[in-house]
């Protein structure tokens, strides 16, 4: 039996799987790095929360020891500084979050452009998968038309040899 053809595209379409290959391990990067963007926006939310309690709590005794006249001045001094240090932590935790919902966006457009790549080297691999089939469908039909071409060739040539057998006989 003769050697099946090669289709002439199959070095191609391996390089279109490869790329696909790529294109869904580069995919699979940019979600893992988007859920680790989102989880350090988490963190730095629930940091911010947690300030944001503390600084309402000591802003509330601060008050309520103003109101009350519990503080003397060194202790008025050393809340106010204090309840400043909380605001400026939880000002540049705030920074810090703004900063993050920017790396998220990025993050964000890398999973799509990640996305996009995927489904067309997919659509590529899809269409070239196609074409072969198609190819080997042809090539199918084409091995059956020699084979019937075969066969019609073979009893042509069996009932030639019967009729001139017939023939001599007479």
């Amino acid at each position: 039996m003769p050697k099946k053809p090669r289709y002439s595209l199959e070095s191609y379409l391996e390089h279109i799987r490869s790329k696909k290959e790529d294109a869904l391990r580069v995919l699979g990067e940019a979600e893992e790095k988007l859920r680790v963007e989102r989880e350090k926006h988490d963190r730095l939310k629930s940091e911010y929360d947690a300030l944001s309690t503390e600084r309402d709590r000591r802003r509330e005794e601060y008050w309520k020891g103003l109101r009350e006249g519990k503080l003397s001045p060194p202790e008025i001094q050393g809340r106010k500084n204090h309840l400043e240090g909380i605001e400026s932590d939880a000002r540049e935790k705030r920074m810090e979050m703004l900063a993050q919902d920017r790396a998220i966006r990025r993050a964000e457009k890398g999973v799509e452009e990640a996305r996009l790549s995927f489904q067309e080297v997919s659509n590529e691999e899809k269409i070239h998968e196609e074409k072969k089939e198609r190819w080997l469908k042809e090539l199918k039909k084409e091995e059956e038309k020699k084979l019937q071409r075969e066969m019609e060739d073979i009893s042509g040539a069996t009932h030639e040899r019967r009729r001139r057998e017939r023939e001599r006989g007479r």
